[in-house]
Formats: C-alpha cells, sequence, structure tokens
C-alpha cells in the first residue's frame, strides 16, 4: 500500500472509531508497527489526529484542531449546506465570510456572473476566491498558524472599514438555548464584529454541533438572519424562536422571524 493511501485508510478508521491503537492497526493495515507510528507522526504534524496511549484519536472537537481536519470533516453536509445558503447571494452583492471550513465551501457556489465581491479574514478562502477571479479583500492582521485566520487588533480595524450585505459564518457550538459560541476568542470577536457591519447574517450549522456549548460566546440564533443546518434543528428551538424552515432539501434554511 502506498504511503498516502495508508494514511487515508487511517483517518478513515478514525473517523469511524474515533481512537484506535497502533498494534491494531498495524494488523488491519499489514504494515509493521514502526510504520504505523511514522504514518502516527506525520498525520498529528499536520493536525489531523493527536498521538495518545498508545495509539491516536481524531482532533475533532478541541479548540486547536487544524483546519486541515476540519476541511476534511462533515465535508458532504458543510458541501450541502453551502450550496443552499450560496442561494441568498444576490447580483453585485459584498460577502463578508468567516473563517470557519464551513464557509470556505461557499466559494464552490458562487458564479462569477454576478460580480460578488468577498471579505474574508481568512487566508484560505482569500486564496481560493482569488483563483476564482473572484474580487477578495483580505483584513490581515494575526496569522493563527493552525488555522490560517486572521485575528487581533489589526484584523479588526480593517474589518469595521467594510460594510457587506450578507455574511456567512458558522461556530463550533449551538446550545440547547440556542446560544453560539465557540473556542477561539480572536475568531469570535471577529464575527460578532463583522456581524454588525452585515445586512444579513447566516449562521451555517452541521448537526454535530447541536446541544453543546463551548467557552467564548458570540450571539444567540435571533441574532442572525437565517440559519442553515444539514439535518433539522431541535423542535424546541425551532418553537423559542419562531424559525420558519423555507428549504428542507438538500439542506435545511431556516428564517429567523422578527420580534
Amino acid at each position: 500500500m502506498l504511503k498516502s493511501q495508508r494514511q487515508n485508510e487511517i483517518i478513515e478508521i478514525l473517523k469511524n472509531e474515533g481512537f484506535i491503537t497502533v498494534a491494531d492497526l498495524s494488523a488491519r493495515l499489514f504494515a509493521s508497527m514502526p510504520t504505523v507510528r511514522r504514518d502516527l507522526s506525520a498525520l498529528e504534524e499536520e493536525g489531523y489526529l493527536k498521538r495518545c496511549h498508545g495509539g491516536a484519536m481524531l482532533c475533532a472537537g478541541e479548540e486547536n484542531a487544524s483546519i486541515y481536519f476540519r476541511r476534511e470533516k462533515s465535508q458532504k453536509e458543510k458541501t450541502r449546506m453551502c450550496r443552499v445558503a450560496a442561494e441568498l447571494v444576490k447580483d453585485n452583492d459584498v460577502i463578508f465570510i468567516d473563517a470557519s471550513s464551513t464557509a470556505f465551501h461557499i466559494s464552490d457556489f458562487l458564479s462569477r456572473d454576478k460580480d460578488v465581491t468577498v471579505v474574508t479574514n481568512s487566508l484560505f478562502a482569500a486564496e481560493r476566491f482569488a483563483e476564482l477571479d473572484i474580487p477578495v479583500y483580505c483584513t490581515g492582521g494575526k496569522l493563527i498558524k493552525e488555522s490560517f485566520v486572521f485575528i487581533g487588533y489589526a484584523a479588526e480595524e480593517s474589518a469595521r472599514t467594510y460594510n457587506a450585505d450578507v455574511m456567512f459564518f458558522s461556530a463550533a457550538s449551538l446550545s440547547d438555548e440556542g446560544m453560539i459560541s465557540d473556542w477561539s476568542d480572536g475568531e469570535c470577536s471577529m464575527r460578532v464584529l463583522m456581524a454588525g457591519n452585515a445586512k444579513t447574517t447566516v449562521f451555517m450549522c452541521d448537526s454535530t454541533k447541536f446541544g453543546r456549548s463551548s467557552m467564548f460566546r458570540l450571539f444567540p440564533i435571533d441574532r442572525v438572519n437565517y440559519v442553515v443546518t444539514d439535518k433539522p434543528l431541535p423542535d424546541a428551538l425551532v418553537r423559542r424562536f419562531k424559525l420558519k424552515c423555507l428549504v428542507n432539501d438538500p439542506a435545511y434554511l431556516y428564517e429567523v422571524k422578527l420580534k
């Protein structure tokens, strides 16, 4: 088995099982234990997993998970959500896109025919839109190597100079009470600031984040205009915040009714 194939297989096993020992991987991949250890070390350096207790576990759910891991996680779900979310974009819109791995996939569905302009604090997103010949402005600021996101004073001062028609963003958690939160205080600050400069805010949240809370709070979902999910939101949240489901395939689009 080629090295890249073996490492991909390790990632797929961990996605399904969460944790596995070196000995088990060695037997299942027909590779020596030293070879497996080298593969795990390489994948750990790239941020896909963490070595622990004679084996390895995924980085999922941790505040320092690499962007490389997060871009792979729930990719199909994120793509479906972005396909629906992109329908909210109109011709000549200015779009804020945060540094989340979910919002990154909006790039797959924005046509150059709409003449949109993008503002982002994500180095990956800026590069992607540049490749698509879509005009893009990047906030700059302090670059966080794990996520290739710009945060801090310089990034916030830059973001304050822009207005946007629509903002797409995600976060690590959506609690049972409807509070949006995340592990990164710097990214939370940028999202709150950017949301204040956008006419319309769109929160994208896959179902693995339902019923969870992270350390830093952004705001409750009644502060956004739309919520996009891969599965139906809990009924209690729909009733509490008077959400109206506008689309239910290939993802769910909820409108937050004004009170």
